[in-house]
């Protein structure tokens, strides 16, 4: 069984790791550039969390509730973070643009 929450929570956590990549790396490009690269990126890692989840339910005796429960909590918690991360470094950006300094 835990086997089952490690493969979940590391999955998700990959897939977080990819996330934040993704976000510092197109946050300074332009609008479009980010919506590309960012939705590209949705989709990658949406195929490859369901190619490891299939893998790993298919061909291995992991615990299969344990590691969907782990999988789902953990990509919601890097869910949350993600967009607050998002919405802090949107607030600094406007806030630097309009000549205001930032407390943070």
């Amino acid at each position: 069984m835990l086997e089952g929450i490690v493969a979940g929570a590391g999955l998700a956590a990959l897939n977080g790791l990819g996330a934040w990549w993704t976000i510092h790396w197109t946050f300074d490009k332009s609008f479009q550039t980010f919506l590309k690269v960012f939705m590209g990126g949705v989709l990658l890692r949406l195929a490859l969390v369901g190619i490891g989840t299939f893998l790993l339910l298919w061909y291995t005796s992991i615990h299969k509730m344990a590691y969907t429960g782990a999988l789902i909590i953990t990509f919601i918690i890097f869910q949350i973070v993600e967009i607050v991360f998002v919405l802090k470094r949107l607030k600094r950006e406007k806030e630097s643009r309009a000549g205001r300094p930032n407390p943070e």
